[in-house]
């Protein structure tokens, strides 16, 4: 009997990267051709339907919680850290219990979800609870929230938007507890609401999550470009580099949609000249859709870029941002 592939929605291809199949003997398809399989975690879900089964049941809750999800970014990099760790599986049994314990963290979530959605939130409540957590105790790593700051971001759409800005710290730092948001950048982690109000004064919604991990928040702003109406989430990763790990997103159909931030690097990278590249940031200035740098050639130290500089005239389309022209200024050694 052959295997025939199924197919699958975008929104859980990530759950299926590592291959999930059928063998012959079980009914129902977990995802990709089973005689591809390699790993022990691979070859024992194609031949087992009770692993199959739970499979593609954590499949349909990943999928909807993808759908619904404040923050589909941190949903599918956990996702990903999961799939490595199930494929370190040496037993059937740890299969089992790996994905009944995925299946409870994502009913959990979803959960802790639809309550943060569901909820009307006064502005000057918010530092009242922890907003991140849905008003629930912290759970996993951190034992500790605080309401750092909370930025007007003016109306847009006939609503008032806000940034609610949150420290999260983690048990193993006792001696750091968000007092400050320089804290942000040693070892704490934090989360960036973003919550939307249809009438002065009246209660605020919860449309958006951003996840921030060692790094500095910077100043959310929400402005409007060629390609549309734009939320920027600024974040400043700690280390030489200023490393960019913001959030950038579009409005289309009364949604935030991610925009695609990696495409266009990668685009940058292969039309730089050979021996040099951009080791800061990159920080696009999405207002005016330009990109400026210095260039570093392979041996400059990271303080002092001898390499020239570069400007990049950037477009927006199909939320992913993309290199319109590019010229490069060479500074003579």
């Amino acid at each position: 009997m052959s295997v025939t592939r199924r197919h699958f929605s975008l929104t859980w291809t990530l759950l299926l990267l590592c291959g999930l199949a059928v063998a012959p003997m079980v009914t129902r398809a977990a995802g990709f051709d089973c005689g591809k399989a390699k790993k022990t975690a691979e070859t024992m879900i194609c031949g087992d339907s009770v692993i199959s089964g739970l499979d593609d049941q954590l499949a349909a809750d990943y999928r909807e919680l993808q759908r619904i999800s404040l923050d589909p970014a941190s949903l599918r990099k956990d996702q990903s850290l999961w799939l490595a760790d199930r494929d370190n599986c040496p037993d059937r049994q740890c299969l089992i219990t790996a994905y009944r314990r995925q299946l409870q963290f994502l009913q959990d979530l979803n959960r802790r979800e639809s309550r943060l959605r569901s909820g009307e939130y006064r502005l000057e409540a918010l530092g009242q609870q922890c907003l991140p957590f849905a008003g629930a105790p912290p759970v996993g790593k951190y034992d500790a929230c605080k309401l750092m700051d909370v930025r007007n971001l003016g109306q847009h759409e006939g609503q008032h938007w806000y940034a609610a800005q949150y420290c999260l710290s983690q048990p193993m730092f006792p001696d750091l507890r968000c007092t400050t948001r320089q804290a942000l950048t040693d070892s704490m982690d934090g989360a960036i609401l973003i919550l939307a109000q249809a009438l002065p004064g009246g209660p605020l919604r919860v449309v958006l999550r951003h996840a921030v991990e060692g790094g500095l928040p910077g100043d959310t702003a929400i402005y409007r470009n060629e390609g549309g109406l734009i939320l920027d989430i600024p974040v400043y990763l700690a280390g030489t580099g200023h490393f960019n790990g913001s959030g950038y997103f579009i409005r289309e159909e009364g949604r935030w949609e991610a925009i695609d931030f990696k495409s266009w690097q990668r685009e940058l990278a292969r039309r730089l000249p050979k021996g040099f590249g951009v080791w800061k940031g990159p920080w696009p200035d999405l207002r005016k859709l330009i990109f400026e740098s210095p260039l570093w050639r392979d041996r400059d130290a990271n303080c002092c870029p001898t390499g020239g500089a570069i400007h990049a005239d950037l477009g927006l389309a199909d939320r992913r941002l993309f290199i319109r022209n590019l010229s490069v200024r060479r500074e003579a050694r």
